[in-house]
């Protein structure tokens, strides 16, 4: 329906920070270290 766009349900106190999502997108930096010797994939 196009209420809840085929979801199957509608969130009626919807959360502040992600809409009633459950989830939200952010960019973070991330440092990463990688061990020599790793292959690729």
């Amino acid at each position: 329906c196009p209420t809840c766009n085929g979801e199957g349900q509608v969130i009626e106190d919807k959360c502040d920070n992600c809409g009633g999502v459950g989830r939200k997108q952010e960019t973070k930096k991330l440092k990463i270290t990688i061990p020599p010797g790793v292959d690729n994939g």
